[in-house]
């Protein structure tokens, strides 16, 4: 059995878990997000089949509700809206659309609260194909944005050859006898884009679909067999379940309920095994997960004294560090890290701070959508630390800490930089462009005192610091 799951490990697929940089979200409050300049939301899809030449893909998204702006409306309440583009492109052109407009409302921002979770689902009908999948949400009111790109790969479900759906991840699954957007096969489904499970979600929920099962008069050929194995990031089976079920016909509904809150924080897989008892005949899927749990990190959790070996990169560097080269670590990442982050770091011994900044990054690099294959989030970002130092360097501090440092840091090299020296009818200027950001923005610094520091004056940038006369610091 364990050489059979092994190849579950070797080939994890692609987490399907998010975009534009929120790579985790605990159950029990704590919010964590990469990039509070972008729109950041949850996605997955799922394939289940539909016709014999047609596949269901359906993606379930989840945004937080607490990164909308909300203005006040005509009735003295406040709304936001936000707008959905989905698009399944080949060969450089897209083929299916689907944009629409979802709108939120509350009596007061008092009500808004970082753990209240915003769902929206839909699905394309598609062919035997390879596709790229792309989505955009955008709040109307900011005009944030945040956008997510995957390859799409779409197999038709062989009839006569025993198969199941893609498995999806929920929140909750219970009976229902609706027509809601969330019904599917008599069941209310909830969706859990984000894939993560933990204290305050202790039940792995999922739901998917098994076809072509063949007849049988007999007791044990009415009988299918699922078996459900747990993988953690080393490819171990960490536990294993197993239900026997009778077939409804030749297609069933197949609901999946583990419970997963005695698990380590880290990365797992479910692989889910089919068996038809009739036949003998074999398949199965996976789907990768996450469980969070904050208190894993802290002095006498589970993870304060165990070697890290629940990760994705094995940095075995971060093994052999000190503690004061850890807090230097985590003090580089200071522009990263959400407050939870920094007072669940701060409360750590040695051995739960290694541990906690292996998944600080691997969560980082799970969900960054500008890594190369091989590449993870944790070396590209202290690279960019040593050319802030080599760069940047200030008269009375590192390059890492000035303005010029922290943008780099944030948004990574710009696609211009306009450079002006002093004696050419102004002070000392650089003007870094991003063309991909936000449509295009601008970072303007001026070494107002002609030392060596520049500082920022002016950013197009949402968030940032802005200002109009920006052009009077070049006097």
């Amino acid at each position: 059995m364990q050489k059979v799951l092994s190849r579950y490990f070797l080939i994890l697929p692609v987490i399907i878990i998010v975009c534009t940089g929120l790579p985790a979200l605990s159950d029990d409050g704590t919010h964590i997000q990469l990039n509070e300049k972008k729109l950041n939301f949850y996605v997955n899809y799922s394939r289940f089949k539909y016709s014999d030449s047609l596949t269901y893909v359906e993606y379930p998204i989840d945004l937080m509700r607490d990164q909308l702006e909300f203005v006040e409306d005509e009735d003295a309440e406040y709304k936001a809206e936000y707008l959905v583009t989905a698009e399944i492109i080949q060969d450089d052109s897209v083929i299916q659309r689907k944009h629409w407009r979802n709108v939120d409302h509350c009596a007061s921002r008092d009500d808004i609260t970082p753990t209240q979770h915003l769902y929206n689902k839909n699905y394309f009908l598609l062919p035997e194909g390879d596709y790229i999948f792309r989505i955009e949400v955008e709040d109307a009111n900011s005009g944030r944005i945040g956008t997510w790109e995957s390859e799409l790969s779409v197999r038709p479900f062989k009839t006569g050859s025993l198969s199941i759906s893609d498995i999806q991840l929920a929140s909750d699954i219970k009976k229902d006898t609706t027509k809601s957007l969330y019904s599917k096969n008599g069941y209310l489904i909830i969706p859990n884009p984000s894939a993560l499970y933990g204290i305050g979600l202790p039940v792995l929920l999922g739901y998917s679909e098994v076809y072509h099962l063949v007849s049988s008069e007999s007791d044990s050929g009415r009988i299918f067999r699922v078996n459900y194995h747990i993988l953690d990031a080393q490819g171990e089976v960490t536990r294993t379940q197993t239900q026997d079920k009778w077939k409804p016909g030749e297609s069933a509904v197949n609901i999946i309920q583990l419970n997963v809150v005695s698990l380590v924080s880290g990365v797992y897989t479910l692989v889910m095994e089919v068996i038809d008892l009739e036949t003998g005949a074999e398949t199965s899927n996976y789907r990768k997960f996450l469980v969070y749990r904050q208190p894993d990190y802290e002095e006498g959790g589970a993870l304060s004294e165990k070697s890290g070996d629940q990760y994705i990169h094995g940095d075995t560097e971060i093994d052999g560090m000190l503690e004061q080269e850890l807090n230097q670590e985590f003090d580089y990442a200071r522009y990263l890290a959400a407050s939870d982050e920094k007072k669940t770091f701060k409360k750590a011994n040695l051995e739960g701070k290694r541990e906690f900044l292996k998944q600080f990054w691997n969560r980082r690099t799970m969900v960054s959508q500008d890594l190369e294959v091989g590449e993870n989030f944790r070396d590209n970002y202290l690279a960019r630390v040593e050319m802030a130092n080599q760069m940047f360097r200030g008269s009375f501090r590192d390059g890492w800490k000035t303005d010029r440092g922290r943008v780099l840091l944030i948004y990574g090299k710009p696609d211009d930089i306009e450079r002006s020296t002093f004696g050419m009818g102004s002070k000392s200027h650089e003007i870094w462009h991003y063309h991909s950001l936000e449509g295009g923005v601008i970072f303007v610094f001026v070494d107002k005192q002609e030392l060596g520091d520049m500082e920022l004056v002016h950013s197009t940038a949402r968030g940032e610091l802005y200002d109009a006369g920006w052009e009077r610091w070049l006097e």
